[in-house]
Order: C-alpha cells, then sequence, then structure tokens
C-alpha cells in the first residue's frame, strides 16, 4: 500500500514505513509532490489546510493525525468536530509505538478484528443495590478460576475517600499524552497476582465536566491492559463517566432488587435515557438481588425491563453477606458463565474427592499390601 503524508516533519514516514504492508510513503511539506497513494494522511495540519486537502484529495482515503504528546492544542475540539463532520478518521499520536498501532488500524483493520480485549458492566439500578459487593466477588471467582489477568472499575462519582491512582489519575496523564495500557496497570490497585482495581473517584462535579471523546480512549486503553475488564456503573446518569461506559461496553448486566419504590424511580428514568442519550437499558439480562419479596417482585423486573435473570440472590448488604453459600455458589456459576464465553485460560482444580473415591483408594492400599 502507498501512502502519502503531509504535514510539517516526516516523523510519521519513518514510523509507518515499519508497518508490514506498506510499500511506499511520500512526504510534503505542502502538499504537492505527494505522488499516486492509496492513502493520504494529514499529520497536525490546521483546519483551514485540513478543509482544503480534504476537498483536493476527495477522491483519496484520507485520516488526520493530531499530535497531543505535548498536550491538546487549542483547536483540537474544532479539528475533531470537523473531522467528523466530513467522515475523516481521527487518529491521536501518543507516542511512536502508539501512532504506528493507530494507523496499522487504520489501513489494515480487518487485521485488528477482535483484538480488543472482552469487557462488560455491573450496572446499578439504584443506590444500595448491593452492586460493589457483587461486582467484587464476582471479580475475584473469575481471578481463582482463570491465570487471565481481570481489572475491576469502579465508576463511582461518590467514591471521594478512594486511593488517588483512580479515574482521576488516569485523565491526568492522558491529557497529558503518557497514559499507557503498561501505565495504568501499575496504577492500579493490586488486590492479587491477577486482579487489578482502579477506584472512579472523581467528585460528580468532576465527571460532569469529563469529554466523553477522551474518555472513551481512556477505556480502551484500560481495557487493552487487561484480558477482562469489569466495569461497575453506578446509577448517575448525568455524567460521561457513567454514559460512555453504557455506551461502550455491549455485555451488561443489570444488578435490581425487590426495593419497589425505587426500581420505580429507576424504570422512570429508562424511558428518558433511552430518548436524550440513544441508549436502551431494556432487554439486557439482570442480577435479582432480593430481600423478603420473591418471585412475584422477579417477575415485576423482568416485564419491566423485557429481560431475563442470570442470577438470583438473597440481599447482599448485611453481615458477611458473601459467606453465605447460596451466594457463593450463585456467583460461582455466573463467573463460569463469563471464563468459558470468553476462553480464558482455566486454572486445573484439584480433584475432589467423595466417600466412594477414599473407599476404592483404601481397598486397593489393602490388595497392594
Amino acid at each position: 500500500m502507498k501512502v502519502g503524508v503531509i504535514g510539517k516533519t516526516s516523523r510519521i514516514v519513518s514510523i509507518i514505513q515499519h508497518i508490514n504492508g506498506v510499500t511506499d510513503a511520500q512526504f510534503s511539506m505542502d502538499g504537492k509532490n505527494v505522488g499516486i497513494c492509496d492513502v493520504l494522511l494529514l499529520d497536525h495540519v490546521s483546519a483551514i489546510e485540513l478543509e482544503s486537502y480534504s476537498n483536493e484529495y476527495a477522491k483519496h482515503n484520507v485520516a488526520y493525525i493530531v499530535d497531543v504528546r505535548n498536550g491538546l492544542r487549542s483547536d483540537y475540539e474544532k479539528i475533531k468536530e470537523l473531522c467528523t463532520l466530513k467522515g475523516i478518521p481521527f487518529l491521536v499520536d501518543r507516542s511512536d509505538q502508539g501512532i504506528q498501532e493507530e494507523v496499522e488500524k487504520f489501513l489494515f483493520p480487518q487485521r485488528y478484528e477482535g483484538r480488543l480485549q472482552p469487557a462488560l458492566s455491573l450496572i446499578a439500578c439504584h443506590r444500595k443495590s448491593g452492586v460493589c459487593l457483587i461486582s467484587e466477588a464476582l471479580s475475584e471467582r473469575i481471578a481463582q478460576r482463570t491465570s487471565a489477568h481481570i481489572g475491576l472499575v469502579k465508576l463511582d462519582p461518590y467514591n471521594v475517600t478512594s486511593h488517588s491512582q483512580g479515574l482521576n489519575q488516569l485523565y491526568r496523564e492522558f491529557e497529558a499524552g503518557g497514559l499507557s495500557s503498561g501505565r495504568i496497570k501499575e496504577l492500579a490497585e493490586a488486590k492479587r497476582d491477577n486482579l487489578f482495581y482502579i477506584a472512579g473517584n472523581p467528585k460528580i462535579d468532576y465527571a460532569r465536566g469529563f469529554h466523553p471523546h477522551k474518555l472513551e480512549q481512556i477505556y480502551g486503553l484500560i481495557q487493552a491492559a487487561f484480558d477482562l475488564t469489569i466495569f461497575i456503573v453506578y446509577p448517575y446518569w448525568d455524567n460521561s463517566m457513567t454514559l460512555v461506559a453504557l455506551k461502550q461496553i455491549k455485555r451488561k448486566y443489570l444488578v435490581a432488587t425487590s426495593k419497589r419504590e425505587e426500581m420505580k424511580e429507576f424504570y422512570a428514568f429508562v424511558p428518558q435515557i433511552r430518548y436524550q442519550f440513544d441508549l436502551d437499558l431494556r432487554h439486557n439480562s439482570f442480577i435479582y438481588n432480593f430481600d423478603g419479596f420473591g418471585n412475584e417482585a422477579k417477575l415485576s423486573v423482568s416485564d419491566h425491563l423485557q429481560a431475563g435473570c442470570v442470577l438470583q440472590l438473597p440481599y447482599v448488604p448485611g453481615p458477611n453477606p458473601m459467606d453465605q453459600k447460596f451466594t457463593q455458589a450463585g456467583i460461582q456459576r455466573l463467573a463460569e458463565t463469563i471464563v468459558n464465553d470468553y476462553g480464558l485460560p482455566v486454572i486445573p482444580q484439584p480433584e475432589k474427592k467423595t466417600w466412594l473415591n477414599r473407599l476404592t483408594a483404601g481397598l486397593q492400599e489393602k490388595r497392594l499390601g
């Protein structure tokens, strides 16, 4: 594939020459002498130049590269909006390796099909639904069952007591251009060798000020850091931290309860979220966390959400809730399902010996004796 680059320096040319499949790369500072090319990369040009070159090379496959290695430029938002209007891919340059990967994805998207590491989200229908305890128990069971690295991201805009290396820290480092998947794993709190926590600890006012497109890229980097990422989404529907996760993570489990008044309030929000943000929370399987109300309440939840129940638990908040055998068994079943669905490498479990196994072993020892 022949690639043309228009920009102020030839740095991008030297980088993309290492991409398998790029047979030729030509550089031009002024748009002249680019030669015959299959793809044109506009490297950090101005908004006026972007408009001009995109019209001049309208028949070419064009992408725009924005350099954020030294922070965001003043016209970042304007350029991104212009690229969106023109349907031009917007590639972010944070490092040599990073931009090489971004350009390769643009040139040869088939190579990256299926490369995005899996993720799922547990969404609280209301506060004190038990979503955090359930998510922690689920991630722990998954981490015990597999050697894969598991990330648990708590997107709680009121969890201001958590350690500083949370989403606030990731957001600041992303804006500075230094965030990578490796750095994310360094900042995450290691609960065990293969289980890592990331706190979503900005105050709600900060969470409302986060830019959605930046969070999309941060969440993508988080997913790339782990073999499976679990996002805990809390019931605050007016901020980017929540909404981007709801849009970006396709596999969702709602955490519903038998608290009727709280669930009614959630049902009232569902159509508002659907119409205002184009997010339909219905048709997602739910975890039913009940307290004193049985099948009737669960059927009501199922009817409102138009979805089935994947896990039924006695109400989680309480003394040592995860020590209950019924809870442990249910969490274990869901963990096994997730491990199997994503094909995560399974740690062999020691074989459990039944009384019949022990009896047979004893008889064999007597015969040998």
